[in-house]
């Protein structure tokens, strides 16, 4: 009875053995490894930031010197849309970008001669190339541009007579925009950024009804933040 239930025993680990053989090999675990992120595609996205706005304000009482100054420092607020693309190569990032942005910013200033002038930009906008270095999700970049904007302006020349005669203008400008910032993308579709830019619009040239002449230079200073979201 002994070696019938000995034999019994062998036969069945035997047959285990050999079914356990004939199973398939279970492959090891693995991490399953996150793709690295690009930043390439189209993305559109919104603004939102502080403006700084300067104007030298020149003047001249019939000399054609412009030798009367008043210089106005002021800003405002501004809110805007964006979109662009980014190609990325490697570690490098390069990209265009537009945005648009609405706002109030504006400054006044007194001088010498000059009892009154100021300066309002109501509209910002840029068409830019970007150029960055990539760390993964975040992005450092340098950009630049041209710049536009709606301004408008007026100086009163004391000196044309007692109440004074004031040289005004409205339109629209261009011109050069550079500056720089970072981004960090949150998701694969959604990144924030902060950035700073500064646009210089050149001279814009009046004739007061007196027929004295003023200029005002103007330059804009923009801190913004976005979100942006891509395609």
């Amino acid at each position: 009875m002994n070696k019938l239930l000995a034999a019994a025993s062998v036969l069945a680990i035997s047959t285990a053995t050999s079914f356990a053989a004939d199973l398939p090999m279970k492959a090891p675990y693995r991490a399953v490894e996150a793709a690295p992120y690009s930043w390439t595609g189209f993305y559109l996205g919104a603004t939102v930031g502080a403006v700084g706005l300067a104007t030298d304000n020149r003047a001249d009482y019939y000399t054609g010197d412009l030798s009367l100054a008043a210089n106005g420092r002021g800003g405002g607020a501004l809110a805007g849309i964006t979109g662009g693309y980014n190609f990325q190569m490697g570690t490098w990032l390069l990209g265009v970008e537009a945005d648009y942005s609405w706002g109030t910013a504006g400054n006044s200033a007194q001088g010498y001669g000059i009892p009154g002038a100021s300066t309002e930009m109501s509209t910002f906008g840029t068409v830019r190339g970007r150029f960055g270095y990539v760390f993964d999700r975040a992005v450092v970049y340098a950009t630049g541009g041209v710049a536009f904007a709606h301004l408008k302006g007026s100086l009163q020349n004391y000196y044309v007579n007692v109440n004074g005669c004031t040289a005004s203008f409205s339109k629209n400008k261009t011109g050069w925009t550079a500056g720089g910032g970072i981004e960090y993308a949150l998701n694969n579709h959604f990144s924030v950024k902060a950035e700073a830019l500064f646009a210089d619009f050149g001279k814009v040239s009046a004739v007061n009804g007196c027929g004295c002449g003023a200029t005002f230079k103007n330059t804009a200073t923009v801190g913004r933040v976005g979100l942006n979201y891509k395609y």
